[in-house]
């Protein structure tokens, strides 16, 4: 993947400011910092966001994990990464504390510091936002990077908003791992090609299968595709979007989930389940 100058300028940060970085929020948002833009010391991704309907982009396979909790959170109304600090705001507080800014060290020009992710989230009825730093551990050792951190959580606390650090010790493996597993199904477009109808009689055959087996899931799903003549994967994939979409439950955060599992590890949700048993009614009759 081909990456951008590394140089920073006066002229290229404008660039960025009229590009709209930094700026809108949701579906609109655009990072201040794509994978395009700087080298990486892990894998960097682009993944499209449950809660926001965009790209998303990610520098490290931490920042991927972290990212995951935050999709499957309730309360997590957007996230905004590689959120841009204001410029005069960072160096006064660096000045003030004697640091050093950071800079290109080419062209002397200091850089706009950015975090990691601005959250928006809602906590009984009310709307609060979160920023969030996030880092290996060992990162944490270096000076250097606490000096960074330093200017960061004091612009943070200067805003009034909650600022904090995230390492791999924050982050729950399991529930990230099992949230990147059925992470493409949100949607079913491009996972499996389904009309309109046939998705939804399918998903209900999926749903009186699920009341009725006591095999695993792997069983299960590979059942029905034989029976309705499905590509294999079919229902998998339908398994998946209704796990995504949290209208088939089971504990995300303590036991990794595969098809291996007894299909009575997992319940419907109650709207589904209540919608299931009308179904069930009107076929006895």
């Amino acid at each position: 993947m081909s990456k951008g100058s590394l140089n920073w300028d006066e002229g290229k940060i404008e660039r960025y400011y009229k590009q709209g970085r930094g700026q809108g929020e949701g579906k609109e948002y655009k990072p201040w910092l794509t994978v395009q833009d700087v080298p990486s010391t892990g894998r960097v991704t682009r993944i499209k966001g449950w809660k926001t309907e965009r790209l998303h982009h990610l520098l490290s396979d931490l920042e991927k994990k972290f990212f995951y909790t935050l999709q499957w959170a309730d309360n997590v109304v957007d996230i905004q990464e590689q959120y841009p600090l204001n410029r005069d705001k960072t160096v006064a507080i660096a000045e003030r504390k004697k640091i050093s800014h950071p800079e290109d060290r080419a062209n002397k020009t200091p850089l706009v510091q950015t975090t990691d992710f601005f959250i928006k989230i809602t906590n009984q009825g009310k709307t609060e936002y979160l920023a969030r730093a996030v880092k290996p551990s060992t990162e944490l050792e270096k000076p250097r990077t606490l000096k960074k951190l330093e200017i960061e959580r004091t612009y943070w606390q200067e805003q009034n908003i909650d600022w904090a650090i995230i390492t791999e010790l924050d982050i729950n493996n399991v529930l990230a791992s099992n949230v990147e597993w059925i992470h493409p199904a949100f949607w079913l477009d491009g996972v499996i090609e389904l009309e309109a109808d046939e998705e939804k009689r399918l998903l209900a055959n999926l749903v009186q299968s699920i009341l009725r087996h006591n095999g695993t899931v792997q069983s299960l799903v590979g059942q029905l595709d034989q029976e309705y003549r499905m590509e294999s994967g079919t229902y998998l994939a339908l398994f998946k979007h209704l796990l995504a979409r949290k209208q088939i439950r089971t504990d995300f955060a303590e036991q990794k989930i595969t098809p291996h599992l007894n299909i009575k590890e997992f319940s419907l949700s109650s709207s589904l389940s209540l919608a299931s048993k009308k179904v069930k009614r009107h076929a006895v009759r």
